[in-house]
């Protein structure tokens, strides 16, 4: 679906459009930088408004489990309330975000009025493994002050254009700061167009997507990337109690293993295989319990690709001593190796060894892909067990449960996204 000044158009009639928008956004430019209390107002009113029976059907159609749709919407409305979202400019622009402030630098004979402003046109290419991350990119580009240019993932059934036409209703002002497009990628005509008009492209992707935006790209259009991540648990110690583990077992169940954030594969803190099959024992019939409590709705397509990488991997153990601990609906494979890896997904997991003297050696080699881990360890070891991961290039660690969860004020792969999509200018004045 495609969106124009809060209009949805077809296909053809976006082509016409395309032609006309480096005009539309130049008259939206020439207006007074939209305050964020506006886009704020808007997305509380649109939070209070949130329904399930309005939206239930459209979150199961785009690929959402029946029984996650409450915690979607809950959780929908807590980004949209105003509350979250001043915290959140507050948090990552500060207090006088949006203002002046002037001041007489050191060693310097005149004064500055300096302020962060608006990139002015954001490019956002949205990944579509994460529900609803299209609204939300966009909804950080307007409380930035941006004109945003949306490209739709993939298959994205309608989610977005339906939640932005319902905010556009509340404040008919934002229509013209959102253009919102279902062409596909490989249309690199228009996706070079498109980033033409944009001071900065917002990529979400893996490597083959951030490589075709470098590449698409001119020099003097800045790139945003928020590449493919890959995060873990890590299990330390002896007494470890079962609701830790359960925590775990939740966020690989509920996620399916498809978000950055989700559980790849665990960790153990020995130099063992004993270990690992100790490990494995126990933890099977924890995933195999919380499986039956979050059914997986997989289609065809999906469960034979699972089927046929499990088969690929049994028949693999002949060579590299792999273990496979099979479940209903669920397995785990104990490793020899150490290399961090993703999974098959879908419920199941590799369990490998990593002692912490090895940590460092290990993971600094993909410091710039790792981002949560899923600590489980006695409190005592939870500071020096951090410093060691934070070394490696990790930005975030918490619990299992925890792991695809994220707090007001979160960074974003240790960033902060507003801060990227926004500048500092000076007006230097000398008397």
């Amino acid at each position: 679906m495609n969106l124009v000044n809060g209009e949805v158009m077809s296909s053809d009639a976006c082509d016409e459009v395309l032609a006309t928008l480096n005009n539309r956004i130049q008259k939206t430019l020439a207006k007074p930088t939209l305050d964020p209390a506006v886009v704020i107002a808007a997305c509380d009113t649109l939070s209070a408004s949130l329904h399930e029976n309005q939206y239930a059907q459209t979150l199961i159609d785009y690929g959402v489990s029946a029984q996650f749709v409450h915690e979607y919407i809950r959780e929908a409305k807590i980004m949209l309330s105003k509350e979250y979202l001043r915290s959140k400019l507050q948090t990552e622009l500060g207090e006088n975000y949006g203002t002046s402030q002037q001041y007489k630098p050191s060693f310097y004979d005149g004064t500055v009025d300096q302020q962060v402003v608006p990139l002015g046109v954001l490019f956002h290419i949205a990944a579509g493994n994460a529900d609803g991350l299209p609204v939300f990119t966009v909804i950080e580009g307007l409380l930035t002050g941006n004109i945003n240019i949306l490209k739709l993932p993939l298959e994205e059934g309608g989610l977005t254009v339906q939640i932005m036409l319902a905010l556009f209703r509340i404040q008919p002002r934002l229509a013209e700061y959102v253009y919102i497009f279902d062409y596909s990628s490989k249309d690199m005509e228009v996706m070079r167009q498109l980033a033409d008009l944009a001071d900065a492209v917002v990529v979400w992707g893996g490597d083959a997507a951030i490589q075709s935006v470098r590449e698409m790209a001119k020099p003097n259009t800045k790139i945003i990337e928020w590449g493919h991540k890959i995060s873990f648990a890590y299990v330390s110690g002896d007494e470890i109690a079962d609701k830790a583990l359960e925590g775990i077992a939740q966020n690989i169940c509920q996620t399916n293993q498809l978000l950055c954030s989700s559980c790849q594969g665990i960790y153990i803190d020995t130099e063992h295989m004993d270990d690992i099959d100790r490990f494995c024992n126990r933890f099977l019939p924890i995933l195999e319990k919380t499986c039956s409590l979050y059914p997986a709705r997989l289609g065809i397509g999906i469960e034979a690709q699972v089927g046929l990488r499990l088969y690929n991997a049994s028949i693999e153990t002949v060579f590299n001593d792999t273990k496979i601990w099979s479940g209903q609906n669920c397995s785990l494979l104990a490793c020899t190796d150490m290399t961090l890896q993703t999974s098959i997904m879908f419920r199941n997991c590799w369990v490998k060894r990593l002692p912490r003297k090895e940590i460092i050696g290990t993971l600094r080699p993909y410091k710039n892909y790792l981002q949560t881990i899923g600590l489980v360890c006695e409190k005592s070891e939870m500071n020096a067990l951090s410093e060691i991961f934070w070394r490696t290039g990790v930005v975030r660690i918490t619990d299992g449960a925890h792991m695809s969860k994220m707090y007001n004020g979160s960074a974003h792969d240790g960033e902060f996204p507003l801060r990227r999509y926004t500048k500092t200018v000076a007006l230097e004045r000398y008397e």
